[in-house]
């Protein structure tokens, strides 16, 4: 039987791969801004049939500009957690932001898109989606888009949404880290930036967000000599 939900031909790997994703008919979870959905992915490179998680827009179809918008949050995220690796080798453990793909929605069937069903929106052909690797099952929220401490979130964690604001000039800050936890590290996906330009969507909350997520975080034996947003540079450190 042919897959309820499918999108449309993207290039999905570096070797220039093409791929489609065909999706589950209904959603495995549903987030504050995103459903998401599982998928595997169908075409004619090293991922084939490769599982993967394809998020809509909860509340509205998606556009490409949207899609753009969170894809650059990744970018930017994971340019600086590579030079956060770089400076915190010794510690044995790395951060790595997954990068996503988007695609539009070519075949949608009538399907619920979540699991409550009088509150389901209907998936539409032509809107976009992200595509993102899968990273397991075991996916937690860690620090919260307004730097406070969730499921774990530990001292390396809470000194890379520091590090973010050095590294930017001070011009952003990096927050909401979710994903999954290895001996060796963390695998994460879709954050928050605030930025002093609102340039990273609509939770971008600009400088009120930066100073919120000063305000909640504590510095500690990494991070208590970093930049200080001006008017905080007196808070305590842990």
């Amino acid at each position: 039987m042919a897959a309820p939900i499918v999108t449309a031909v993207f290039d999905g790997d570096s070797s220039g791969g093409k791929y489609r994703v065909e999706i589950d008919a209904r959603p495995f979870v549903s987030g504050a801004r995103k459903m998401v959905f599982k998928g595997a992915l169908t075409g004619n490179g090293p991922r084939n049939s490769e599982i993967v998680i394809v998020k809509p827009f909860r509340e509205f179809p998606g556009s490409r500009e949207q899609c753009d918008t969170e894809i650059s949050k990744n970018l930017e995220a994971h340019k600086i957690s590579q030079t956060y690796n770089d400076t915190m080798k010794s510690s044995g453990q790395w951060l790595r932001f997954i990068l996503p793909y988007r695609s539009s929605l070519e075949r949608v069937a009538k399907v619920s898109t979540t699991n409550n069903m009088s509150k389901s929106r209907q998936l539409e052909c032509g809107e976009w989606v992200l595509i993102e690797e899968y990273i397991g099952d075991n996916f937690k929220k860690f620090i919260d888009d307004r730097g406070r401490s969730a499921a774990g979130g530990t001292s390396l964690l809470h000194a890379f949404v520091h590090f973010s604001y050095q590294a930017s000039n001070r011009s952003l800050v990096i927050s909401c880290l979710q994903g999954v936890e290895s001996d060796t590290g963390y695998q994460l996906a879709t954050p928050t930036i605030h930025s002093s330009d609102y340039r990273f969507g609509e939770s971008d909350q600009g400088e009120a967000g930066i100073l919120q997520v000063f305000q909640n975080h504590k510095c500690n034996n990494i991070c208590r000599d970093f930049a200080m947003p001006h008017m905080l540079k007196n808070l305590n450190p842990m």
